[in-house]
């Protein structure tokens, strides 16, 4: 695994591998994290040995070197330093002489597929953790969800907590959820834990069936996102597009929410839309980048094949193009446009 590859002495500066990557070591899993922990040493000690990491801690120092992230302790010992962190799963490090140091019920919550805080007021001092703790169950969904984590979730919510998280950290954790095994349970431990409001006040009553579409869409996260969103249709899906925005989401990410609730229902009744709004609808979602998030979405609810058809027929109508004459004149272009291309349509069909 890169991210345990080396470990470092610099005088008495001790950097054990922390968090995630340990976590994914156990569970053999390849693991992206590369999280290290430094200890016995200053920042002028750390700087002297890595020169060219960049800080980017506030709180407390966190330095970016080549992609790693290093720590410092925030605690006086490297065991309260782990009793301190989100979940006990995380709450290991794997020292320069392969010594492991866990939190207490680390090993056994990682036997026994636990996801439960490092401590009991993990979650109310850090709101964050609801969000991790859902796209962690989206990344591991054979883990079961320990009661205290519930018990947490509600209690930071009925305190309002939610409400003072930073909405591009929120959105982050958004990101790396929708590209999970199975995504839907992001919604579903949000749900549970009566964490929905304020983020997504938006959905309603329709959770598991949205978390549903979410799993089967799994592997395409833009599109996951869409299912997310695919009850926002109202207001030709300006909802999707706000919720998008307010969570400082990329922008393929908000046009493909935007679309998605927009577009699916028109893509679900494809075959019995007449030629000029099969046009519509092909244009649309071709020309906003979202063709192939909107007719996904559209065959996850049916388990049919509506893309293959779409794609034959977006290809042909890309193909008919305006006479030298007809070009240039405004809406009557446009109009002209569309009635070629409804008649290829027809024609095709026909063949």
């Amino acid at each position: 695994m890169e991210a345990l590859q080396g470990f470092w002495y610099h005088s008495q500066m001790q950097i054990h591998i922390a968090g995630g990557a340990v976590r994914d070591l156990l569970l053999g899993r390849r693991s992206r994290d590369k999280d290290y922990l430094v200890l016995d040493a200053n920042k002028t000690d750390f700087l002297r040995a890595f020169p060219h990491a960049q800080e980017v801690g506030k709180s407390f120092p966190v330095f970016i070197d080549h992609g790693r992230e290093f720590s410092f302790p925030r605690k006086n010992n490297l065991e309260d330093e782990l009793l301190a962190r989100d979940f006990t799963i995380n709450a290991m490090a794997l020292g320069p002489d392969g010594d492991l140091v866990c939190h207490p019920m680390a090993l056994d919550d990682i036997k026994n597929r636990i996801l439960r805080p490092a401590s009991g007021d993990a979650i109310t001092q850090d709101p964050l953790r609801i969000f991790r703790a859902a796209r962690f169950w989206a990344t591991l969904p054979q883990f079961s969800i320990h009661p205290t984590l519930l018990s947490g979730m509600q209690e930071a919510s009925r305190r309002g907590l939610l409400r003072t998280i930073p909405a591009d950290r929120i959105g982050a954790e958004i990101q790396k959820a929708m590209g999970t095994q199975k995504p839907g349970n992001f919604l579903r431990l949000l749900q549970t834990g009566d964490c929905l409001k304020p983020w997504f006040s938006e959905l309603k009553d329709v959770i598991e069936t949205t978390a549903c579409i979410m799993d089967t869409l799994a592997g395409k996260p833009e599109t996951v996102w869409a299912g997310l969103c695919h009850t926002l249709q109202a207001q030709n899906g300006l909802i999707a597009h706000r919720l998008g925005l307010r969570l400082r989401l990329p922008g393929r990410y908000v046009v493909a929410g935007e679309k998605g609730a927009a577009l699916h229902l028109k893509a679900l009744q494809y075959a019995t839309l007449a030629p000029e709004a099969k046009v519509d609808l092909l244009m649309a979602a071709h020309t906003s980048g979202t063709f192939s998030c909107v007719f996904a979405l559209a065959d996850a609810f049916r388990n049919t094949n509506i893309m293959h058809q779409a794609q034959k027929d977006l290809a042909t109508i890309l193909q008919i193009k305006l006479p030298p004459e007809e070009q240039n004149l405004g809406p009557h272009s446009g109009q002209k446009l569309r009635d070629l291309r409804s008649k290829a349509l027809l024609k095709s069909k026909r063949l």
